[in-house]
């Protein structure tokens, strides 16, 4: 887009919705929020916090996404990679913390992507990306696994907590 005219997005838009393209585009979106839904809800339960607020979540991301997403056929919604970073923030610092820190990023995004910085990311190797999420992948299972086994929960939500409250419940 040129610019952030409404005029030129409208266009844009415009080129995108058609009615032969509509039987494609209700089945690929309700695809993608049949995925998002479970996710969001677990997102939220593994924060700590009303399912509600997961699927709120979901739902005004995905809006606003699309309204702001600077491609064509772009398909955002919840990462599980955010549930560490989420329960850690309403963890220290409530639910007022993390829409603080939402909006924060969001200012630090629109700086960066306003200054082009975003050509940058493909520089960053693959294998370091690959870590980190399955390195949050270890960490979420780890985390969830008392729940899934039907445990009490460990209060603290360190890895090493958790193991430490599983080896306490072998018995």
């Amino acid at each position: 887009y040129r610019g952030l005219g409404l005029r030129a997005l409208m266009v844009e838009w415009k080129s995108l919705f058609t009615v032969k393209g509509l039987p494609q585009d209700l089945r690929a979106g309700l695809l993608v929020s049949g995925a998002a839904v479970p996710l969001s809800l677990a997102i939220a339960l593994g924060s700590q916090e009303d399912p509600e607020m997961g699927l709120l979540s979901a739902v005004v991301g995905g809006v606003i996404c699309s309204f702001f997403g600077g491609t064509r056929l772009g398909v955002s919604g919840p990462a599980n990679s955010m549930l560490i970073l989420v329960a850690l923030i309403i963890q220290k610092a409530g639910i007022e913390g993390l829409f603080f820190t939402g909006f924060c990023c969001g200012l630090i995004q629109l700086v960066i992507g306003s200054l082009g910085f975003g050509r940058y990311v493909r520089y960053i190797p693959l294998p370091l990306v690959a870590g980190f999420t399955g390195g949050l992948g270890v960490i979420i299972f780890v985390t969830q696994l008392p729940r899934a086994l039907g445990l009490p929960v460990s209060t603290s939500g360190d890895v090493l907590s958790v193991v430490t409250h599983l080896g306490s419940l072998l018995h």
